[in-house]
């Protein structure tokens, strides 16, 4: 068997109810367990937390192979370890020695269901490899505080081309087998291999910040922190490979989007068609407007149960709007809008 674990809780200590803000029109934490649950490697999910609105968005999302798993009080706390929680996952299930672990951090939302089946096939199809961890190789010059170069020789300034770059954990995802982690207590050991996942997957969703995204149709092909001013956006293109067969082609030209305050934004302007080790600026993009086509009003997300809920609507035209809640006897409780919009 092969199972993802989930640690999640809700006292962040720099983003309050992190795994469950909405990113993209969903809560964090849905985008890892779409991509697990569409994995076809992976049999069962546990989300590990002891907070009710997180089991309470995650129990909304009704997908199939995910189970909560009550994690007690000491191990969640912001002193706990995450191998104390996958520890005690452990000796409160019945797992084969062989069985592999998975474990998931929320806070990486690039990581695909290809990632997932990719990382367990290769540790499976192998008899020497004992547990992986997912990394990005970077070819950045690092330093110590002392002044101390880490990976180069600055005598010698390599071009980046010809710089063989080093890796880096992105923390997205560790697999390991059971008996591994029960006897060594750890998340990884023995021989352990890299799997490198794209450079802007090192980027996770520990601080509130906006994003360009790449796009090839759905497939997210490169993302980069922005800041307002000119970025650079990588686009990974095809290398003729089932692992990178959704990535750009040449000839095709990639979508842009925006991940602002958790809403994703469609970008137009004048964009190239994509080719091979090539670099293009795009001297403007725009937000596109785009203009709902009949009325409709969503379902409050999460259930109104927990301490806030989301009320989408979408008016076609501008006109007078007033939306009201009322309890289950049919009494008024608060007006939220009542005017021209």
């Amino acid at each position: 068997m092969n199972f993802a674990f989930i640690p999640a809780w809700c006292g962040s200590q720099t983003i309050p109810f992190k795994n469950i803000k909405i990113i993209c029109g969903e809560p964090l934490i849905y985008w890892p367990l779409l991509a697990l649950t569409k994995s076809k490697s992976i049999d069962q999910i546990y989300v590990a937390t002891d907070c009710a609105e997180i089991k309470d968005v995650v129990a909304d999302f009704n997908f199939d192979k995910v189970r909560i798993f009550d994690r007690c009080d000491v191990n969640a706390s912001n002193k706990a370890s995450t191998e104390s929680v996958m520890l005690e996952f452990l000796e409160n299930k019945k797992f084969s020695g062989d069985d592999l672990f998975v474990l998931v951090q929320v806070t990486n939302p690039f990581t695909s269901s290809n990632d997932f089946d990719n990382a367990i096939n290769t540790i499976k199809s192998s008899n020497k490899l004992d547990s992986i961890l997912s990394c990005v190789e970077t070819k950045r010059f690092f330093w110590t505080k002392n002044g101390e170069p880490i990976n180069y020789d600055y005598n010698s300034r390599p071009r980046r081309q010809d710089f063989e770059g080093i890796l880096m954990e992105n923390g997205a995802f560790y697999i390991n087998t059971v008996a591994n982690i029960k006897k060594y207590k750890n998340r990884l050991s023995g021989n352990i291999h890299p799997y490198v996942m794209p450079e802007y997957s090192a980027d996770d969703a520990d601080e509130i910040d906006d994003w360009l995204i790449a796009y090839q149709g759905d497939e997210v092909v490169g993302a980069r922190q922005w800041t307002g001013g000119i970025t650079d956006v990588p686009a990974m293109g095809s290398d003729g490979s089932e692992n990178s067969i959704n990535y750009l082609h040449a000839g095709s030209t990639p979508q842009f989007k925006l991940l602002k305050e958790g809403r994703l934004i469609d970008l137009v302007g004048d964009i190239p068609a994509w080719s091979n080790n090539e670099v293009f600026m795009l001297s403007e993009l725009k937000s596109a407007t785009v203009l709902p086509e009949t009325f409709s009003v969503n379902n409050a997300y999460p259930n109104p149960f927990n301490p806030t809920t989301t009320l989408k609507f979408s008016l076609p035209i501008e006109m007078d709007v007033s939306i009201t809640i009322y309890n289950l006897n049919g009494q008024e409780l608060v007006t939220l809008q009542n005017g021209y919009m």
